[in-house]
């Protein structure tokens, strides 16, 4: 039985007549039962196993099988040299393994089984395996909702107290045993990973995990198992999904497959490859035929220029490339035609004079799925939907007016975080702004999008910013098949369709608790009518020229979050690491925003939009450090002429925005970090000044634009009115680096931690 709390479950092992079903069957060992009922017994169990089907999941999850009639290249397959993974709540897609109640029974008793052989405890013995969970996750949340990757860690203990075990185990479950309570065996459930095992927390070492067909195959000779119930409630009576996750040395065994088929290694060739060159041969042959293409490296068969891209440094690369083969240049991705653009003037080309042959979005597989197959405004493709999708944000979400209303939001949070850093300065702390800048991000955008507002260290936020940080991971990670799709059993292979998977359920079901929460009629009245409340009443409005769907609601709300969150955490860390590394601009900047403020405790909106060496500060860094250094990429609908190139439909352009705002011949000294040169020259981001495009230009341009700016100049303003900022003590300025991270937004990649000194009772 599975049990909530601190009780144990017991186990045995013993053999019945009992004609009681097994979960209400006596503890008292019975009889024996006869051969020839138990060889009957054992091929029923074994039917019982066998309707559990093996399945080849992605690497990621590799491996993820119970029993089967299988080769013996796929028994190695389910060989699990580090863990054992999953018992994931019914419902949670992407698990191909199912099983019946009756199944997840047998497994259980067979479990109790290979923990009588571990213990050698005589067969009439019972064990005691307590069931415990993560404290976090409340017993109510197990029973009620559906709980995304409920994992079991092992812990083989033969301790019989809590001093016994080391230390880090016990704090994992204090709350599962009592001191005096003693265990053979504990079933932890956790909602993040852990295999723990001999008292000991490891992952992936020689010998451990638990090989699932060693631990079913006694099962089929010991006839019919049973288990003791106590009293209480079961999580689930539905169908449980289980799932086993292969360690790094079984996926580094799926890599040599040549060498485990080495018969089979010619049939591949000739199957495959040899059809997959002539195609690629067939497609260059008319790719070649355009004498009028612009220049671009060699390309390689079937991958073309593919092995010269890093994803990580992508524009960086780009830049390079330009500086050998000119402002624009075309590169063959796979089976994919694109080239790309690194000047203001074909900039303009692309985002202004061709804008509408150039505005629509190629269809890589992450953003797609993420995106409720383009149900928004970022991702999708030039349509009657999108166009109408679009008007309503830019309207209704959007608008000045719409901004303003939400001012009292961004206050109430600026001045928590002012306080939270107030709280460091007293104690001569050491402030960690990129996190803290996250939390106010996320907890700003999630007030105005969903009327929500998490704990500032509750455990809810946390998950939320794990699941936010790997939705942006997602967005911009490589997938093999949107280049070249017959290869896209790669992406599978190697764990990154379970993986967009998991992530793409961890967030409908947010996004749907949501939209459930705010159409609850029983709901209490709140003052803040969120966007989300927008959407829905515009939903039932029936003259708009579409019918909006929850499906759109999910994907503009995904917009929200992710573009919301994540450029404005990444321009604010990149402000304040950039008045660090430059303390003359911190200092004119401070003189400016105090001569303004005056004896003020808090700057509003009003105020800021007096400062215009801020807004000069706040531009100045978004030329240097973009948030999107390549934009969104866009596709061609039709065939067009950009700088006397003929460029085919179907052609993914990218604007490398980096390179552009470095430019030299468009920015004197363009590495050099200086405010100043927007006092005296009249140039914007809103798309109009080639030069400068950090939010795009043209149908494309950020409809979110307002929105940002103001959170930016009200949070930098306040952090500068208020402290005086510092590096930590035994750092210089050249300490701080400017490396980032991988992905669509452009962050810093190691944390901005800074002293404040409080210039106000705060």
């Amino acid at each position: 039985m599975w049990r909530i709390g601190s009780e144990s479950t017991t186990f045995s092992t013993s053999t019945s007549n009992d004609s009681r079903p097994p979960l209400l069957a006596q503890s008292t060992p019975p009889p024996k039962i006869p051969t020839s009922k138990r060889r009957n017994l054992k091929r029923r169990v074994k039917s019982l196993m066998l309707a559990v089907r093996m399945e080849m999941t992605p690497l990621g999850s590799l491996g993820s099988a119970i029993l089967g009639e299988t080769s013996s290249f796929a028994r190695s397959m389910i060989k699990i040299l580090g863990d054992i993974r999953g018992v994931a709540i019914d419902g949670v897609e992407g698990e191909k393994v199912n099983l019946t109640q009756p199944v997840a029974e047998a497994i259980g008793a067979a479990f109790a089984a290979w923990l009588m052989e571990k213990k050698k405890a005589d067969s009439s013995q019972h064990l005691r395996v307590s069931i415990g969970h993560d404290t976090r996750i409340s017993a109510k949340l197990l029973q009620t909702k559906r709980v995304m990757s409920l994992d079991i860690a092992l812990l083989m203990a033969g301790a019989k107290e809590r001093g016994e075990l080391e230390e880090h185990v016990t704090k994992l479950i204090k709350d599962v045993i009592k001191s005096s309570e003693y265990c053979d065996f504990i079933l932890f459930i956790d909602e993040v990973h852990i295999l723990v095992q001999a008292g000991t927390v490891g992952r992936g070492n020689k010998g451990s995990g638990l090989d699932i067909a060693n631990l079913l195959k006694p099962a089929l000779g010991r006839g019919r198992f049973q288990h003791k119930e106590f009293e209480g409630r079961l999580l689930r009576r539905e169908p449980l999904i289980l799932g086993i996750t292969a360690s790094r040395r079984l996926r580094s065994k799926i890599r040599s497959i040549p060498k485990l088929f080495p018969m089979l290694l010619p049939l591949f060739v000739c199957l495959i490859i040899l059809p997959v060159l002539f195609l690629f041969f067939i497609h260059n042959l008319r790719t070649f035929k355009n004498t009028t293409s612009p220049p671009g490296p060699k390309r390689l068969p079937i991958i073309g220029n593919l092995h010269q891209l890093d994803n990580s440094i992508l524009y960086l690369q780009l830049w390079q490339l330009s500086k050998k083969y000119g402002p624009i240049f075309s590169l063959q991705l796979g089976f994919r035609q694109a080239i790309v653009v690194s000047s203001p003037k074909l900039a303009k080309e692309v985002l202004k004079i061709h804008d509408l042959q150039l505005s629509s979005r190629p269809k890589l597989h992450g953003q797609q799925k993420l995106s409720y197959n383009g149900s928004e405004i970022a991702f999708s493709s030039n349509t009657e939907n999108w166009r109408e999708i679009r008007k309503i944000c830019v309207v209704h979400l959007f608008s000045s007016k719409r901004v303003s209303t939400f001012s009292y939001i961004r206050k109430f949070e600026v001045k928590q975080m002012i306080k939270k850093i107030s709280g460091h300065a007293s104690s001569s702390g050491v402030t960690n702004l990129s996190e803290l800048l996250l939390s106010f991000s996320s907890t700003v955008v999630c007030r105005i999008a969903f009327g929500r507002r998490y704990e500032d260290e509750g455990s809810e936020k946390s998950r939320f910013h794990v699941m936010l940080n790997e939705l942006q991971a997602m967005m911009g990670t490589f997938f093999v098949s949107d280049y070249i799709p017959l290869m896209g059993w790669v992406d599978k292979l190697s764990g990154l369709n379970a993986r967009l998977e998991r992530n793409f359920i961890e967030f409908d079901r947010f996004y749907q608790d949501v939209i459930d929460e705010h159409m609850d009629p029983n709901r209490e009245y709140a003052e803040e009518q969120a966007m989300v409340d927008l959407l829905l009443q515009l939903k039932n409005d029936r003259s708009l020229p579409i019918d909006i769907t929850f499906d759109h609601i999910k994907g503009v709300l995904m917009n929200i979050l992710a573009a919301g969150t994540d450029t404005t955490t990444a321009t604010l860390v990149w402000i304040m690491t950039a008045l660090v590394k430059n303390p003359r601009v911190m200092k004119k900047l401070q003189e400016e925003i105090r001569n303004v403020g005056g004896k003020k405790d808090f700057l509003d909106e009003d105020d800021t939009q007096k400062l215009s060496y801020l807004k000069a500060t706040i531009k100045e860094t978004l030329r240097l450090h973009p948030p999107g250094p390549l934009l969104v990429p866009r596709e061609s609908t039709e065939e067009c002429i950009i700088n006397g190139y003929r460029i085919p439909a179907k052609t993914i352009v990218f604007v490398n925005v980096w390179a552009i705002q470095r430019d030299p011949e468009a920015w004197k000294n363009p590495q050099e970090f200086c405010p100043e040169r927007f006092l005296d020259r009249a140039i914007d981001f809103h798309g109009q000044d080639f030069e400068l495009i950090p939010f795009g230009s043209g149908r494309r341009i950020c409809p979110g634009i307002a929105m940002s700016v103001v959170t930016l100049e009200l949070v930098v303003a306040n952090l500068l009115h208020s402290f005086d900022w510092e590096l930590p003590q035994g750092m210089v300025r050249k300490d701080i680096d400017l490396e980032v991270l991988p992905g669509i937004t452009q962050h810093k990649k190691n944390h901005l931690c800074l002293c404040a000194k409080t210039m106000f009772n705060i």
